[in-house]
């Protein structure tokens, strides 16, 4: 078992960098889409936002969260 709490460890420490990649490319699409001088664009931008930056919390939060876990087992 502590096979496997050190292997789903290592599955949250290898998944860090990809959901801060995926969360900064989401912010930056919404970055670009308010640059664009378009009235419709900025409110789908406006729109979309709020979910972006909850999402990005729950990721986050769900990766730290599993990698604090799988460091607390010890068998």
């Amino acid at each position: 078992m502590d096979k496997f709490a050190e292997n789903l460890n290592n599955i949250c420490t290898a998944a860090i960098p990809y959901v801060w990649v995926l969360v900064v490319v989401a912010l930056m699409v919404t970055g670009i889409m308010l640059i664009i001088p378009s009235e419709r664009v900025h409110h789908s931008a406006l729109k979309a936002l709020p979910f972006i930056v909850l999402g990005s919390i729950i990721a986050m939060g769900a990766v730290y969260l599993g990698k604090w876990l799988t460091g607390l087992i010890a068998f």
